[in-house]
């Protein structure tokens, strides 16, 4: 079982790129995604949030490339999350969110944030986090 880290509260929007391109290994060898960057709260790092537009290779087949790319730009420690909003999904599980783990040598791993699953040992924690945090990431604007 993989184990999940905590999620950062989230503090100031560093970057808002609603058309970032990213390398893929998958398909066209590219994508295109909104990614945007919060501080986490008391310097304990960064969120990054990619959401997937539907346009090149899909965020989830791209998601160590992703990670690589945003690992040697953002320093320190990195909090990544993929978020699908309902029109990009499928099966049509309508909009989610999932944090990512990468780790050397390993495969990465998801663990759903929202909507928080009822067999989730942490599903009071994530709601609460949603409640605080969600909607500045699930919304249009940052």
């Amino acid at each position: 079982m993989t184990s999940f880290p905590s999620l950062p509260p989230i503090g100031e929007l560093e970057l808002d790129d609603p058309f970032w391109r990213y390398p893929s290994g998958a398909g066209a060898g590219e994508g295109v995604a909104r990614l945007r960057v919060w501080a986490a709260s008391g310097g304990t790092g960064h969120l990054a949030v990619v959401t997937e537009l539907g346009l090149g290779a899909s965020i989830t087949n791209s998601i160590e490339d992703i990670w690589n790319d945003l690992r040697a730009r953002w320093h320190g420690d990195l909090t990544l999350l993929e978020h699908y909003p309902a029109a990009e999904s499928f099966p049509d599980d309508g909009d989610h969110l999932d944090q990512v783990i990468i780790g050397p040598g390993r495969e990465p791993a998801w663990r759903r944030i929202w909507p928080v699953p009822a067999s989730s040992p942490d599903r009071d924690w994530l709601t609460g986090w949603m409640n605080r945090h969600g909607h500045r990431i699930t919304r249009e604007e940052g």
